[in-house]
């Protein structure tokens, strides 16, 4: 089988976007189940960090999905990444993940509520001006981070 490689370095196969998913899903598993703040906390950024990459993947090929991906993935990120008070990461995953989640599950459902949340916190001044969803933070020092590979064709 075909897996993308004739199309070029841009194109990637379905396969790919599956495993990336899976990936996700394993990650946010993991962070539900653990019970101390600093694995639970690398778990979910982890998984926030798997999310970009796939989320540029789905926004490209098939859009009309973007909501299937914030409630599979985003809303539960989200729910990790605010128990272990990342919410530098929240907040850029929800500013993304809103619109679609309102849009499919309605303003006042639980998923809504949570990205909603996640935007109530403020962006630290180190921040301000950058691309959110490229954002990260430190997780010695909470200090704002550039991805080191940034996600392909993102919000643009």
């Amino acid at each position: 089988q075909d897996l993308g490689e004739r199309r070029g370095a841009e194109e990637q196969h379905f396969l790919w976007a599956w495993l990336l998913l899976h990936l996700v899903q394993i990650l946010v598993k993991a962070a539900r189940a653990e019970k101390k703040k600093d694995p639970k906390m690398r778990l979910a950024t982890r998984a926030a960090s798997v999310l970009w990459p796939l989320h540029a993947w789905v926004r490209k090929r098939v859009p009309g999905s973007l909501h299937l991906l914030g409630l599979e993935c985003a809303v539960p990120i989200v729910r990790e990444l605010l128990a272990t008070d990342k919410t530098l990461e929240a907040r850029a995953i929800a500013e993304v993940f809103l619109d679609p989640t309102r849009f499919a599950m309605g303003n006042d459902s639980a998923d809504a509520k949570v990205l909603r949340e996640a935007l109530a916190f403020d962006v630290p001044k180190e921040a301000e001006g950058a691309a959110l969803p490229t954002v990260t933070s430190c997780n010695a020092c909470g200090r704002p981070l550039q991805l080191a590979i940034p996600p392909p064709a993102l919000c643009r």
